[in-house]
């Protein structure tokens, strides 16, 4: 296969980048917060939808790439791969937090700061992340949209700070792209819903 030169230095630079910046999923630990972290990092760094899916080879290893070799085929974007992801880790995450030592989980993934209280609450908090409500821009009903996205916010109880935290996976098109040059200056709830 022929690569151009310059396609061959955009996958070396995203090699890299995900080798020092993100941290890999094995197949062990929580899934969810892992996906969770790397988005935000996605976030962090500027990565734009297309970049994603061609980051997830590199953050995978051990069982978790065999995993994403052997279904390749049905990931054709980086929402495909997180509700595949999910479907296969999370229902797993719980079964191998438990036999495991707690020291033995990698450190540095970080857990959402909420920890919901009922099942109820938790199904919740996993539609939210499975089955986000999309915004695509200006021909969706902007309102119609918030009004349904924080009354499932309300339910899972997160504060503003969860909202704003996770609300790029909510954006998609147009929306998403204007969330990426409008992100660093918006550092509240509040703030969104008036620039949205």
């Amino acid at each position: 296969m022929n690569h151009p030169l310059s396609a061959i230095n955009e996958i070396t630079l995203m090699e890299n980048l995900i080798d020092t910046k993100f941290i890999k999923y094995s197949g062990k630990g929580d899934a969810k917060a892992w996906l969770l972290q790397t988005m935000n990092q996605f976030k962090q760094y500027g990565l734009r939808r297309l970049e994603q899916f061609q980051a997830i080879p590199f953050l995978l290893e051990d069982t978790a790439y065999s995993w994403y070799t052997q279904n390749k085929q049905l990931i054709i974007n980086f929402e495909r791969f997180a509700n595949l992801f999910l479907k296969q880790y999370s229902s797993t995450s719980s079964t191998i937090q438990n036999n495991i030592p707690v020291e033995t989980v990698a450190p540095s993934i970080i857990a959402p700061n909420f920890l919901p209280t009922s099942h109820l609450q938790q199904t919740i908090v996993d539609e939210i992340i499975k089955k986000p409500t999309y915004f695509r821009g200006s021909k969706d009903d902007v309102h119609d949209w918030l009004e349904k996205l924080e009354q499932r916010f309300k339910m899972a109880k997160w504060n503003d700070e969860e909202k704003l935290q996770y609300i790029s996976i909510h954006l998609q098109d147009d929306a998403y792209r204007w969330w990426t040059q409008t992100s660093t200056t918006i550092k509240s709830w509040s703030l969104f819903t008036e620039a949205v």
